[in-house]
């Protein structure tokens, strides 16, 4: 009996296998988001102003980079905390476009963030 009898393809499996790890891997290296209420308390835990614009500054450059795929799911979350960077007098002026973006969707909770972004 040959092992292609019974359908057993070893090279097929180790290959069906070596992608499922790679997916699982890239799943588990992209991190979620953090939410609005996790960035207010990471800023107001800061105990001096060089921390906060440290904490600021890490969001600001995840939530552009976010931002240059083309399909994020975040896009909502990301423009709340914009929004909230910017009540601080930070400089969010990065997220005009999806603020436009989102006003655009056909979603009714994207486009309530996009207009109060606008």
């Amino acid at each position: 009996m040959n092992s292609s009898d019974h359908g057993f393809n070893p090279a097929f499996n180790m290959a069906s296998l070596k992608q499922v790890v790679n997916d699982v891997v890239e799943r588990v290296r992209t991190p979620t988001p953090m939410r609005l209420r996790d960035l207010i308390r990471q800023i107001r835990a800061a105990r001096t102003a060089a921390e906060e614009r440290a904490v600021i500054n890490k969001e600001c450059a995840y939530i552009r980079s976010t931002f240059r795929e083309e399909d994020s799911v975040w896009r909502c979350r990301n423009i709340a905390k914009l929004l909230y960077i910017h009540m601080l007098g930070y400089k969010a002026h990065f997220g005009q476009l999806e603020c436009l973006k989102l006003i655009a969707s056909s979603r009714f909770t994207d486009k309530r963030i996009g207009y109060l972004g606008a």
